[in-house]
């Protein structure tokens, strides 16, 4: 448990501030009218926190994709020829030979994972959030209440 709490003040906590600050910042401007500009606020924001993020793990992707792309050649060839035990052991030896992990292909999904805390972080914002309660928008009459839409 601590090792939660400790993570959360690390990573989630901080974003969840700035989601915060620029939410207060945009309603305090524009008044009760405004909460859906400063949801939109909000989002920008943290489009513009995580771009540096996106950006590096766009850069390993493409690095990912290359690597796939010149080993795919004879991966293709030894998984047509090979077959249980000896396919695994060609490939971990062809693997090896070239300074590659299977595990590196969780490259490919760092994108998703940043988002994580910064959704975990909005979340927790939003769904203890005072302002938003008795407002609505569009066919939503109260942006503070629980969804209503799906019942469970």
């Amino acid at each position: 448990m601590a090792l939660s709490n400790f993570l959360y003040n690390i990573i989630i906590a901080p974003i969840e501030l700035v989601i915060e600050f620029v939410f207060s910042f945009y309603n305090a401007k524009i008044g009760i009218a405004g909460i859906m500009g400063a949801i939109v606020a909000v989002s920008l924001a943290v489009n513009f926190l995580a771009l540096p993020l996106y950006n590096i793990a766009d850069s390993l992707q493409e690095k990912e994709r290359n690597i796939q792309m010149g080993l795919s050649k004879w991966v293709k060839h030894i998984k047509k020829n090979f077959k249980g035990d000896e396919r695994f052991m060609m490939l971990q030896a062809y693997y090896r030979e070239n300074g590659y992990h299977p595990l590196y292909a969780l490259r490919s999904s760092l994108s998703i994972l940043i988002e994580i805390p910064f959704f975990i972080a909005a979340y927790q914002f939003l769904s203890h959030s005072t302002s938003l309660q008795g407002v609505g928008f569009v066919f939503l009459h109260d942006l503070g209440a629980p969804d209503a839409l799906v019942k469970i």
